[in-house]
């Protein structure tokens, strides 16, 4: 099962997530960190994979990219240190 979200930075930015439940708990959690300007779909076919063989996933999108980025992408403040905040 999947479930998307959102996290809600400090200074009120939402960042786009999704998590996938493993088949068969077993308390093993991994959490995909994206590559630099890589999507969090880009690593779907991975987390269903691994939440398959016992893992929860989290997927995410950093700030400026996919499902977090603003609607004009010209006009999104989003810097790359931000991306660690």
């Amino acid at each position: 099962m999947t479930t998307k979200f959102t996290v809600t930075c400090s200074d009120g930015r939402l960042i786009s997530a999704t998590k996938y439940d493993a088949i068969e708990p077993n308390n093993k959690f991994i959490l995909i960190n994206s590559a630099l300007g890589v999507r969090q779909s880009f690593y779907q076919t991975l987390a269903i994979f691994l939440s398959r063989n016992g893992y929860t996933v989290i997927t995410w999108d950093p700030r400026g990219i996919g499902k977090s980025s603003m609607v004009n992408v010209k006009n999104d403040p989003a810097k790359l240190r931000d991306w660690g905040k």
